[in-house]
């Protein structure tokens, strides 16, 4: 094993990868291998600098590709100083090869992606001064000049807690804390490009209360449901509860539910067939991951259940997503590891430990793709994102054709934080992610598109200068 991480950070030391160190690819290893059916870790945020980062999202679109976004940046002496934005790449499910992370949104923070029927991307994030809309084509989405092109200021001011759902119509539903003092709702029906009046959905019963963390999605027919948690001011710590409300028209709201005690935060809701689901993290007193689900159509909720039983550590929201057999798979994040847990028929399988809790792994964010292929992506040390996968036994969808490109600039990676234009024709370097040792070998031994005629042809060069000493040497 030694042997063969030296061999990985010399690779990494040549590429500038200065976050490829073999303590944390011996964690991974390790615990990779007590599940023989998840992938090795694929180091997919490498910039050539020290970086800090937060928040992820993970996405995955009709054609094959699989989109991440992390904000984040150059890692700062001063954490008052720190910059952040927001940062994109994407793996492609043909050639398995994640691009060169691009930043394509300045001072952004906190990204929440979505994907409409047109493959569309929907970015949300926030900055310094607004709640941002940003959309692209996701064939295209490798370009800030789409990104740069597209925004739209939503909140007058920075909001850092906020959810959105994208409805089988292709409508856009944004739910978000204004002021900390309630919670709000937008819509969109034409793609971002106008929306609603602000409908709120709750207000602060008083000046001791600060509302925040929404999470909002749509059941099957048609109804609102959000959820968000409840602080206390000015102490901020520890959370009230969790609450949630529901909507049929976006204007008018029930009356708030508590769903949670105190020392609950992080609600995530997603909805399997005839059920809306809530999973959420525990705090301090109650420090479990937790999940509970609501009949919607006897509107009845089941008693909360434990669904990672390992105790300590807010590294930040679980995140879950449903699968063609409308199993659950859920992720979250503990002082003792990043976790993964499958409920199926009701039943929470036993959590599977993926990784060394020293790596303080976090915000983990989910996908499948065409499918049959579940990944998750995850924050390691502040300083890194890292990419893991694993077949599902269901059948894969045929990837679709994706729409042509347009004719538009191609934005570089501002890597060295200087700008760099290409027309749409030029390539953009691809970079081959260092992988761990048996991906590694493979993928080297195997990648001969240049080596092997290089070698070949050296090969023959070889054999013909053989042949002509010893025709010369026998005519003597």
């Amino acid at each position: 094993m030694r042997a063969v991480n030296s061999f990985i950070l010399f690779l990494c030391s040549l590429m500038g990868l200065i976050k490829c160190v073999p303590s944390t690819l011996e964690a991974m290893v390790a615990f990779a291998q007590e599940d023989k059916t998840w992938s090795e870790p694929q180091l997919i945020s490498t910039q050539s600098y020290p970086i800090y980062t937060e928040y992820t999202e993970l996405i995955s679109d009709p054609y094959g590709r699989l989109h991440a976004f992390w904000d984040g940046g150059p890692k700062a002496q001063n954490p008052a100083d720190q910059e952040f934005a927001i940062y994109y790449t994407y793996l492609d499910a043909e050639t398995g090869i994640w691009r060169e992370p691009l930043d394509i949104l300045v001072n952004g923070r906190f990204p929440v992606v979505r994907i409409d029927s047109t493959g569309t991307l929907h970015l949300f994030a926030s900055t310094d001064t607004c709640l941002i809309h940003a959309s692209s084509p996701s064939t295209e989405a490798y370009s800030a000049i789409h990104w740069m092109q597209s925004q739209t200021c939503l909140a007058d001011r920075q909001v850092s807690q906020f959810d959105v759902f994208l409805a089988p119509d292709d409508s856009l539903h944004l739910a978000y804390e204004q002021s900390t003092s309630s919670i709000n709702y937008l819509r969109s029906d034409d793609a971002g490009l106008t929306w609603s009046a602000p409908s709120r959905i709750v207000t602060q019963r008083d000046l001791s209360e600060a509302l925040s963390e929404t999470a909002i999605t749509i059941d099957n027919h048609n109804r609102i449901h959000v959820a968000w948690v409840s602080y206390p001011v000015p102490d901020a710590f520890p959370p009230l509860g969790i609450w949630y409300a529901f909507s049929d028209d976006g204007f008018s709201w029930s009356s708030p539910t508590q769903i949670a005690e105190d020392h609950h935060l992080h609600p995530q809701l997603f909805v399997s067939g005839e059920e809306l689901h809530a999973i959420w993290n525990g705090a301090l007193l109650r420090s479990e991951r937790y999940h509970r689900s609501l009949d919607l159509n006897t509107e009845t909720w089941s008693p909360i259940t434990p669904w990672i039983s390992a105790t300590g550590g807010v590294l930040g929201h679980p995140d879950a997503v449903v699968d063609g057999n409308g199993d659950i798979h859920a992720f979250g994040a503990t002082d003792e590891g990043l976790w993964y847990a499958q409920l199926q028929d009701a039943i929470w399988l036993p959590a599977q430990r993926l990784y060394d809790p020293a790596l303080q792994t976090g915000n983990p964010n989910t996908a499948i793709l065409l499918n049959n292929e579940l990944h998750v992506i995850f924050r390691s040390r502040v300083d890194s994102i890292w990419h893991i996968m694993k077949p599902l036994d269901l059948p894969r969808n045929d990837p679709l054709i994706p729409p042509q490109a347009t004719e538009k600039q191609i934005v570089q990676p501002l890597s060295n934080q200087s700008s760099q234009t290409s027309t749409a024709s030029t390539k953009v370097n691809q970079i081959d992610i260092p992988r761990l040792p048996e991906n590694l070998i493979a993928e080297n031994a195997t990648n001969t598109s240049v080596g092997f005629p290089l070698l070949l042809g050296t090969f023959f060069t070889f054999i013909l200068l053989v042949l002509t000493l010893l025709f010369k040497f026998k005519t003597r």
